[in-house]
């Protein structure tokens, strides 16, 4: 990655295409090592490495899913509570 950083200081947008190609080769790499270092770690083949890593995924994306949903219910929680309040006062103010 450091070759690729100093590379880029000095090629052209003509040569980008080189860029884009070393920095998604690095990615793969990347990935195929973590791969294998979870398939030896745990001493799992490789259809039950990649199953457990798209349970983690998809357990991962339901536990942003029902943070958002928290995280909004109770936004409107506290909307609804400063609007009482608003109302109240304003009905203060009237009588």
């Amino acid at each position: 990655m450091p070759m690729i950083t100093l590379i880029s200081n000095v090629s052209t947008l003509n040569e980008a295409f080189l860029l884009n190609f070393a920095r998604m080769t690095v990615l793969v790499l990347c990935l195929v090592n973590l791969v294998l270092v979870l398939i030896e770690i745990h001493d799992y083949s490789l259809k039950l490495t990649l199953g457990n890593i798209l349970v983690t995924l998809f357990f991962m994306a339901v536990a942003i899913l029902a943070a958002s949903v928290a995280f909004l219910l109770l936004r409107q929680v506290f909307i609804f509570v400063q609007e009482m309040i608003t109302e109240v006062m304003l009905r203060a103010r009237a009588s």
